[in-house]
């Protein structure tokens, strides 16, 4: 059969058009968000090189389902840049999909859970958490493993966050998601201070 005629009929393509997605190209590092295979021949790839399917078993972050803490936390007033606010906003406003946060890949950070050491962690999932594991490491090597709880739990702490705007996504809507889906008392960012590209000559 035609695969491709399959993949794009009903249910099936509703389906998978709601639980698979291309995070990046392998080959040029092109990011792609999830995409329905309904349109498939629209699709534009930008590497040049074809498709393919591969049965791929992933741990995915629920951003669906913390969609409405993200938006109340947006909701707040900001004093984010406004082309940062507006990314953020925008995300919000074409719906938060569930997203891979396991690659199939030899290096990287494996998957603390039996059963998965064949995967890694996506970067930007273990990258921002390192904000926090470091605090408890810290707290946990200089003999007083709750004083991590000061910064985390205390509603007088600032967050102040300094980044590139490649990165603004996944400390605007990433990290608050992660941080309020993983316990409700944690502080979520204050401020973030993006920069544009900075170039020379």
């Amino acid at each position: 059969p035609d695969l491709l005629a399959l993949l794009r009929s009903e249910p099936f393509a509703d389906r998978i058009s709601r639980e698979r997605s291309v995070d990046n190209l392998p080959t040029c590092g092109v990011f792609t968000a999830t995409f329905d295979v309904r349109n498939w021949d629209t699709l534009e790839w930008g590497c040049g090189e074809d498709a393919e399917f591969r049965d791929l078993r992933q741990l995915f972050l629920r951003l669906d389902a913390l969609q409405p803490v993200v938006e109340r936390y947006l909701a707040h007033p900001r004093t984010w840049r406004p082309f940062v606010l507006n990314e953020a906003r925008g995300w919000i406003r074409d719906g938060l999909h569930p997203r891979a946060i396991t690659r199939d890949l030899p290096w990287g950070v494996p998957v603390p859970i039996p059963g998965w050491e064949d995967r890694r962690l996506y970067v930007w999932f273990d990258a921002v958490i390192g904000y926090l594991s470091a605090s408890i490491e810290w707290s946990d090597r200089s003999g007083n493993p709750e004083a991590w709880r000061s910064w985390w739990q205390e509603a007088e702490t600032r967050h102040r966050y300094y980044l590139g705007k490649d990165n603004a996504p996944f400390h605007a809507v990433w990290w608050p998601a992660i941080l309020a889906g993983s316990d409700p008392t944690l502080h979520l960012p204050d401020d973030l201070v993006v920069n544009h590209y900075l170039t020379s000559g």
